[in-house]
């Protein structure tokens, strides 16, 4: 708040004239108390993510995406994303989105700046986004053999294994459109068809 006024004071004098005084009272300034929010991103081992976006956001906000934030920070290799030089208020962390490969959080934090100076640490954990793929006969048992590919939407093999009779696990696929292609059946099989499918940013497949 800043002031610059200039009042006029009178001063009454018995039996005499009444004087006025002009006192120039200068400006007074008060300083917002100001604070800090530091964020550490991590996978569900606490290893740190990189390239995951934060916003901060009103408390009231509805609709948490970029264009609504007030400010956005992403995590750099360490993991670390700050929100510096906040005034003080209430306000609202969230994730605007999530590291490739992993599930985006919905998590919300509220922060609080109280005093200047205040510095309040979050951390926000992502699980990775994580396929289970079956190689099975028609009778629903699972086959040895099979040369087995997974294809982006941009034909870029993302994954390649040779079925062993269990699940193949993949791990850290990205939100997005997938084919999986048998590239070699098992002895006495023919190749199956191709599968798409598709991931989304919760790690859903479909």
């Amino acid at each position: 708040v800043l002031g610059g006024e200039k009042y006029l004071v009178n001063f009454e004098y018995m039996g005499q004239d009444i004087r006025t005084v002009d006192i120039d009272c200068g400006q007074f300034v008060n300083l917002l108390k100001r604070g800090r929010i530091e964020g550490h991103k991590v996978d569900d081992k606490s290893e740190p993510l990189e390239n995951a976006v934060f916003g901060l956001f009103r408390t009231d906000c509805t609709e948490f995406v970029s264009a609504n934030a007030l400010m956005t920070a992403v995590s750099d290799e360490n993991g670390y994303f700050e929100f510096n030089n906040i005034p003080y208020g209430e306000y609202a962390v969230k994730e605007i989105a999530a590291p490739a490969g992993y599930i985006f959080s919905d998590e919300k934090y509220h922060v609080v700046i109280n005093e200047d100076g205040d510095v309040i640490e979050i951390t926000a954990e992502n699980k990775p986004i994580t396929v289970k793929i079956s190689k099975r006969d028609i009778y629903g048992n699972e086959l040895k053999g099979a040369k087995m590919q997974i294809i982006d939407s941009e034909d870029n093999v993302v994954d390649e294994w040779v079925s062993d009779g269990t699940n193949h696990v993949v791990t850290e696929l990205p939100a997005g459109e997938y084919t999986l292609k048998e590239i070699a059946a098992p002895d006495g099989y023919v190749i199956a068809n191709d599968i798409r499918f598709t991931v989304d940013v919760y790690g859903n497949v479909t």
